[in-house]
């Protein structure tokens, strides 16, 4: 009998002792279960905030990309505008050098520069000039001056100036 009530009593205490634990643990559950739904809601959260960052990344991208085409038009206007007063200058420095030529040291000029310098003179007199007389500018300075023009080179003056001083 006595075998018997302990196989009877330890199963039964050993019961009683997953229970206990069992309640004595629970606190421990719920407070997890707790910690886990907050998570879970953060979590939730956090990938909303996420899904934003990434739009607000995407919208900049197409922003940047925008002004680096915009940008890029820019730097192309800007570097015609650059290229058009080189020309202007070298134009200015070749009508200074050919003059003296003329004038200082009376040579005679090729049909080019007697072309280049009529269309040059009358930008000179303030008269309005003719297409052909632009392209007629155009092509003498580039002919002859196209490697400083394509590496934006500044024209320099120092011996015209100095020249035409001279003369004075």
């Amino acid at each position: 009998m006595k075998k018997i009530i302990h196989w009877i009593l330890w199963p039964l205490i050993f019961a009683a002792g997953i229970i206990v634990g069992f309640l004595a643990r629970q606190p421990s559950i719920n407070k997890l279960k707790k910690q886990v739904k907050q998570l879970q809601k953060n979590n939730s959260r956090l990938l909303v905030f996420s899904q934003l960052q990434h739009d607000e990344f995407r919208d900049l991208r197409v922003q940047h990309k925008a002004l680096k085409a915009f940008s890029f038009g820019k730097k192309a206007s800007f570097k015609d505008k650059l290229r058009e007063n080189l020309i202007l200058q070298y134009a200015v420095k070749s009508y200074i050098d050919l003059l003296m030529k003329r004038v200082k040291y009376e040579q005679e000029l090729s049909k080019s520069e007697i072309a280049f310098f009529n269309a040059f003179d009358n930008i000179i007199d303030g008269k309005k000039l003719s297409t052909s007389s632009m392209v007629t500018i155009r092509d003498y300075i580039l002919e002859r001056y196209s490697g400083d023009i394509d590496k934006l080179k500044e024209c320099d003056y120092t011996l015209a100036f100095q020249v035409l001083n001279e003369y004075q």
